[in-house]
């Protein structure tokens, strides 16, 4: 598939290229507009969770699924952000657009961990280390 379409003879990048483009923009800067393109795609199953993740992941080589999660948790909309009044009747806010999306990421990520049925929440992290450190000092004693 061409990255490059034409509507009325004027280029424009392809549905699949936008996704791409809109889902690294969203990691790299902090436009409610970007969070509102990835948020709407997704509402209109143009754009799922899982391929939001794959392709921050292809394209930013460094970043693991909780790097991606962590770094939408801290997403502040900028101060001199431009806003989607203009573009939108009624906009929702940047909290509720950041809200639905950390929903749907961590449950694709629960899904990759086969822990679907319970929500981040419910997950319990054991510390586990000093009963395996006192397993390996009784060992060694022997």
């Amino acid at each position: 598939e061409s990255n490059i379409e034409t509507y009325q003879g004027v280029p424009i990048a392809s549905l699949d290229s936008l996704k791409k483009l809109k889902s690294l923009l969203l990691m790299d800067r902090n436009k409610i507009r970007d969070l509102y393109d990835v948020v709407y795609m997704m509402k209109n199953n143009i754009l799922i969770s899982k391929e939001f993740i794959d392709t921050i992941k292809k394209y930013r080589l460094t970043y693991d699924e909780n790097y991606i999660l962590n770094t939408l948790k801290n997403k502040k909309l900028s101060s001199n952000d431009e806003g989607l009044e203009s573009l939108v009747d009624n906009p929702p806010s940047f909290e509720e657009l950041k809200d639905y999306l950390l929903d749907k990421i961590e449950k694709e990520m629960l899904k990759r961990l086969g822990l679907e049925t319970k929500s981040i929440d419910e997950i319990e992290i054991v510390d586990d280390s000093e009963e395996i450190e006192n397993s390996y000092n009784n060992r060694r004693k022997r």
